[in-house]
């Protein structure tokens, strides 16, 4: 599945926001697909992952990085995400609620700690932890799963543009589709959860858009979660890679006094 698809599932389900993955050089799906059978990989289909692939490698992997971007969901009030990764595993994520405050998220290489107004302190362990250790260093624009098979589902249009939709099986036999933009070749929308093609579950879509290049690597700047009666758009307003100091990622003191009493 997408790499990105962490963003959105950890950040609405661990912090309740989605925003973006840092960028680091991933597996190249294409890559993968070589190594299966030629009869389950459709070489027109590999072409256009490639495209993409080639489109979007990243110039280089930053040890430091930050972001800062805004998310609206539906008419509610637009939330606001700042998120610091150091490489290889540090991470510390702010999202600012109107009206309801700060809640933060880290990992500082040890520890991994959460905490709101509402929930107050807590220690990560377990797969909320992995899901956040995840987002440390994969990009949003790469797809990296190991495919056994790969088709061409036909041409449709999404959003007006028009756009090659290709239907992937992984190793794991998870189905997904992904649509990719004819004219430039970039991935512009992703359905999870679909057989032969058709969509099992049809109100669950992520959109990608507004490409644009930050130190030589081009990744969308708009991602749009598909639900049903309205969107979750996540804008990407900054991204830096200056130095950060690993001290940012300490967890605060309630954090660690709760952390002593975890055997």
């Amino acid at each position: 599945m997408l790499r990105s698809t962490c963003l959105v599932v950890m950040a609405l389900a661990a912090t309740s926001v989605a925003v973006e993955c840092a960028s680091a050089q991933s597996a190249n799906p294409a890559a993968n697909a070589t190594n299966r059978s030629a009869k389950a990989i459709d070489p027109k289909a590999k072409a256009i992952l490639d495209r993409h692939a080639a489109a979007t490698k990243p110039a280089a992997t930053p040890k430091y990085r930050h972001i800062v971007a805004e998310i609206r969901s539906g008419e509610s009030a637009v939330m606001r995400l700042e998120k610091f990764t150091m490489l290889p595993d540090k991470i510390l994520t702010r999202t600012t609620y109107p009206a309801l405050g700060t809640t933060e998220a880290g990992y500082d290489g040890k520890i991994g700690w959460s905490m709101s107004p509402h929930t107050g302190p807590i220690v990560l362990e377990g797969e909320p932890l992995n899901q956040l250790k995840a987002t440390t260093g994969s990009p949003l624009h790469v797809i990296d799963e190991d495919f056994v098979e790969l088709k061409i589902v036909g041409r449709e249009a999404l959003e007006g543009r028009a756009v090659n939709a290709v239907w992937a099986l992984a190793a794991n036999r998870d189905a997904s589709t992904y649509y990719f933009d004819v004219e430039s070749g970039l991935l512009a929308g992703y359905r999870p959860r679909t057989t032969d093609g058709q969509p099992t579950d049809t109100t669950n879509m992520m959109l990608f858009g507004d490409y644009k290049r930050f130190y030589g690597t081009l990744q969308p700047t708009k991602l749009t979660v598909r639900a049903p009666g309205y969107d979750i758009v996540t804008r990407v307003l900054h991204v830096d890679q200056d130095s950060i100091d690993a001290a940012k990622f300490a967890p605060p003191a309630a954090v660690r006094e709760l952390a002593k009493k975890i055997p």
